[in-house]
């Protein structure tokens, strides 16, 4: 071969390699990327399950109390006992509704800040029962010239006011906290 030849061919094999090492480093730009999407996509579900629980367990509580007011009831631990059941069902059927990437369990323990992320970590925490939902909160109802016309739900925390309850919502390695922290309150009146 003349030396044309062995430079053009070098040149050709030079420029192949280059269009590989090219292609090489597009499809690790894409891999990591697509990683990249897949974790903000599996964050924002996440966060959009977190939403959902919030905004159900806030609709329980409102529901319960206008129905316990609409009704003139004003034992204040029968109408607790009733929003409790209530939430420990829903709780009980998220945690058996999602499928096997995405778990949610409930539990409760002692939280002396509001540093909610430290419950990802926490080895103390203990599920959430009845029992124990029922030490937690308290419900007081208004009455005015003998009639309910106000009612609130309160998740004290306890005596010492340092407990929490959570859900930690986990698919693969991403978890997410959902919190019903100390002085919690929801209330509902009844228009005069």
């Amino acid at each position: 071969m003349n030396s044309k030849a062995i430079a053009s061919f070098a040149f050709i094999a030079f420029f192949a390699l280059m269009q590989l090492e090219m292609f090489q480093l597009q499809t690790i730009r894409a891999k990591s990327t697509h990683a990249a999407i897949n974790e903000a996509m599996k964050a924002e579900k996440l966060s959009l399950i977190q939403g959902l629980l919030e905004q159900n367990v806030d609709k329980i509580i409102e529901e319960k109390l206008k129905l316990a007011l609409s009704l003139q009831q004003s034992n204040n631990e029968a109408i607790k006992l009733g929003i409790n059941n209530e939430l420990m069902r829903f709780f009980s059927a998220v945690e058996n509704s999602y499928s096997k990437e995405t778990k949610i369990y409930f539990y409760f323990t002692e939280l002396n800040s509001n540093n909610y992320e430290k419950l990802l970590e926490e080895e103390n925490a203990e599920r959430l029962s009845l029992e124990k939902l029922n030490e937690l909160s308290k419900v007081n109802v208004l009455n005015v010239a003998g009639k309910a016309v106000a009612a609130e739900y309160h998740f004290t925390g306890g005596k010492e006011k340092s407990m929490v309850i959570f859900g930690v919502i986990e698919e693969n390695n991403a978890k997410k906290i959902f919190v019903i922290p100390r002085d919690y309150k929801i209330s509902q009146s009844v228009a005069s």
